[in-house]
C-alpha cells in the first residue's frame, strides 16, 4: 500500500511542524493492512524555538504490529512496538526542556487538547534498538547524573 504510506508520510510532515512548532521529516511510511504492520523509516524532529541543536529526536524506524483478526471498530491489539536507531537529544533551557516546550506547543496548537491518564495494563512489547540519549544545558551536571550516564 505504498500510495496509503505516501499520504501518512505528507500528512505527518504537514502536520507536525503546525503542531510541534519543529520541523519534522519522514523517510517512508510503510503501511500493510493485510498484515496488520506499519512503519516509519527517517523521523527526525527538529528542536523548538530558543533550544540550539540539530535535532531532538530521530529515528532510524518505528514498526507496529497488530493483530489483524483482532482489528474491529473498538479494538486493536498491539503485539509490538519496536523502536531502532533512536537518538534523543534533551536540551535543558533554564527550568524548560526542548521536549517540554513541543509538549508545550502541541497542547497550544491543539486548541488545549490533552489526553488524560490511563492506567498501564500488561500490553505489547516495546523494544528499542540501536538507542542514544543525550543531554545538554547551560549548568553543570549534577552527580547522580554523571553516575547514571557517564
Amino acid at each position: 500500500m505504498m500510495f496509503s504510506g505516501n499520504l501518512v508520510k505528507d500528512a505527518i510532515e504537514h502536520l507536525g511542524p503546525e503542531y510541534l512548532g519543529a520541523s519534522v521529516g519522514v523517510d517512508t511510511v510503510d503501511l500493510s493492512l493485510t498484515e496488520g504492520a506499519a512503519s516509519i523509516r527517517g523521523l527526525s524532529v527538529g528542536n523548538p524555538e530558543g533550544f540550539e541543536g540539530s535535532h531532538a529526536m530521530r529515528l532510524g524506524e518505528a514498526k507496529v504490529v497488530l493483530d489483524p483478526s483482532e482489528i474491529s471498530d473498538t479494538l486493536v491489539i498491539i503485539e509490538q512496538i519496536l523502536v531502532d536507531g533512536a537518538d534523543v537529544a534533551a536540551i535543558a533551557r533554564g527550568r524548560q526542556t526542548n521536549f517540554e516546550k513541543l509538549l508545550e506547543n502541541i497542547t497550544e496548537n491543539s486548541g488545549g487538547a490533552t489526553t488524560s491518564e490511563t492506567e498501564a495494563a500488561s500490553g505489547p512489547k516495546l523494544k528499542f534498538n540501536s538507542s542514544r540519549t543525550g543531554l545538554t544545558s547551560p549548568m553543570p551536571k549534577p552527580p547522580w547524573l554523571r553516575i547514571c550516564w557517564g
